[in-house]
């Protein structure tokens, strides 16, 4: 046994150790739900252990710790920090079968879910992901990856591409002996595109091959990141559009697991976070790519107009075009309705007002040209199911 397990200590502190948690990219958000409940409890001791999990680094952890917050990639680490005889809280997106401690995580097949779904909506007909080193080794990279293949899959119309960053294409990205995972360059890609990329370090990698090659962001290449790490978005040129995701929380409830564990509490064996995910739009994503004029005329002016409570009628008004007629070219070009679109950008400006400010629910309808807080309300169960007030307290836990 490499430490002593002991619930208390002279100063009345409880040692608490993280042990596989960067201190940058995603992780930075983790440790701040961490940190943010470890204020609550006012007795905790955290100290932070080597990035890599094994068992010289749990040796060299400086004091012997009452728990331990990690991420658990494999069995063999599962069964070093089990000989340990502590509360452990595991919140790695790979779950090694049979994990003998609780888990907190995220489902990152929804993110990639999501990111098609948003890059989608710009009207596109050839979508991408990168292969590259910095991928491959990281599961939970491949499981956005897949999750993004299989809702693109579910639009036949859609091209989805594999750039070529010098290395093979993994089986598990793409289905064995699909066309679709014959590698490209990002010179060769077929303009306009969308590129999904797992994580925002990915997506700026990407910004900046395409500014080196000449190659137009937002024009010709939408880039997506995930993450929504604000310096790396903003490093950009143009700044980068992000998923943000629900690191902080998975943080926050990995900690408030580890609470429960040390006072003889069970908590649940898993927990997985679908969300809130919310898109936050900058300068990469910002260009309508639909080759119809009229549609791409009708999609700049909801995104211009949504918060001003226009309606379907306002739409077909400003674009001069019979109903019907646009009605159909527009679900042609974007797989949904004019009146799906518009309330599913008032939700966008919705989500980030509710997550990001302290307005009261009715102001915030308002704002986002709802006629009252009801039909945001409907809008929010019908969409994303939960309501707007629920949507806000599960996101700050």
């Amino acid at each position: 046994m490499l430490v002593s397990r002991s619930h208390t200590q002279d100063n009345g502190l409880i040692h608490i150790a993280l042990t596989g948690i960067s201190l940058y990219g995603e992780d930075a958000m983790l440790l701040k739900g961490i940190h943010r409940y470890s204020r609550l409890t006012g007795n905790w001791l955290v100290e932070i252990g080597a990035h890599d999990v094994n068992a010289f680094s749990l040796e060299r952890l400086v004091h012997s710790p009452q728990g331990i917050i990690g991420h658990i990639h494999d069995s063999q680490i599962a069964s070093l920090l089990k000989a340990l005889d502590i509360p452990v809280v595991n919140v790695s997106g790979v779950i090694p079968s049979q994990l003998p401690f609780p888990s907190v995580i995220m489902d990152h097949e929804r993110i990639g879910e999501f990111a098609a779904e948003k890059l989608l909506e710009l009207g596109l007909h050839h979508l991408a992901i990168p292969s590259s080193p910095e991928v491959i080794p990281y599961e939970f990279y491949t499981q956005r990856l897949s999750g993004f293949i299989r809702k693109v899959e579910e639009h036949p119309e859609i091209t989805l591409h594999c750039l070529d960053y010098g290395v093979e294409t993994p089986d598990r990205f793409f289905p064995p002996k699909s066309e679709k995972g014959q590698s490209i360059t990002l010179e060769e890609l077929p303009k306009p595109c969308g590129i999904f990329a797992p994580s925002d370090r990915e997506a700026l990698s990407l910004n900046q091959d395409c500014l080196f090659k000449g190659i137009r962001v937002p024009e010709e290449v939408s880039i997506l990141g995930t993450g929504n790490l604000e310096p790396l978005c903003e490093f950009a040129h143009p700044s980068l559009s992000s998923i943000a995701t629900a690191m902080e929380q998975v943080g926050f409830l990995a900690a408030k697991a580890m609470d429960l564990l040390l006072h003889d509490g069970s908590p649940a064996s898993l927990t997985q976070l679908s969300g809130p995910l919310r898109l936050v739009t900058r300068g990469s994503t910002s260009q309508v790519m639909v080759e119809d004029p009229l549609v791409r005329e009708a999609l700049t002016f909801i995104r211009d107009e949504v918060r001003n409570g226009i309606n379907v009628a306002d739409v077909v008004r400003h674009c001069s075009g019979t109903r019907r007629a646009l009605e159909i070219r527009f679900r042609k070009a974007t797989g949904v309705s004019i009146l799906e679109r518009i309330h599913r950008l008032r939700l966008e400006h919705a989500s980030e007002l509710l997550l990001d400010t302290q307005e009261s629910i009715p102001h915030i309808a308002k704002l986002c040209g709802y006629s009252n807080p009801e039909h945001m309300s409907r809008a929010f169960r019908r969409y994303l199911d939960i309501l707007p007030r629920e949507f806000r307290q599960r996101a700050r836990v």
